[in-house]
């Protein structure tokens, strides 16, 4: 929808194909990301609530979630949402990079840097994972540590 208007209308569509199908949690996912689009965060993210009590093994809902919550400067919920979605499918690189923003996000370099580290376990081949490694080697004063990482990143690509 490029208009609120236009939003609310597939949200009120959405909503009786709610009250027929009350289990399916990619109608709550659907509804979720029109709230998003409105800016209206807070239904946002109590549809995807909606959608997890349904399908809480969704990990993509968790991270979805968490950017909403992002969007309203709640890191600690996004955190916890990239919690969640690890737990559920914990092979995935890109989700301990994405968690290792919010770590950056509060300050905590230590937590981040682990992220980083784990995601390149998974995925080696990627430059950037180790630019960022580097980055927050830098930033812990792992100087010589930071260095390797940069030259690794650059071997590969950063992008």
């Amino acid at each position: 929808c490029k208009e609120s208007k236009e939003c609310l209308n597939g949200i009120d569509f959405l909503n009786k194909a709610n009250w027929r199908f009350p289990e399916k949690a990619e109608l709550y996912a659907i509804k979720a990301d029109l709230y998003r689009k409105i800016k209206d965060y807070d239904n946002a993210i109590k549809e995807y609530d909606n959608a997890l009590n349904y399908e809480g093994d969704n990990y993509t809902y968790y991270v979805l979630r968490a950017k909403i919550k992002a969007l309203k400067g709640d890191i600690q919920g996004a955190l916890n949402d990239y919690n969640g979605a690890i737990n559920l499918n914990p092979d995935n690189y890109e989700l301990y990079a994405q968690r290792a923003f919010f770590y950056f996000e509060k300050k905590n370099f230590s937590n981040a840097l682990q992220d980083y580290e784990n995601a390149i376990k998974l995925n080696p081949k990627k430059g950037h994972l180790y630019y960022m490694t580097a980055c927050m080697q830098k930033l812990m004063n792992l100087n010589s540590e930071a260095e390797l990482n940069f030259k690794k990143a650059k071997n590969l690509g950063i992008f």
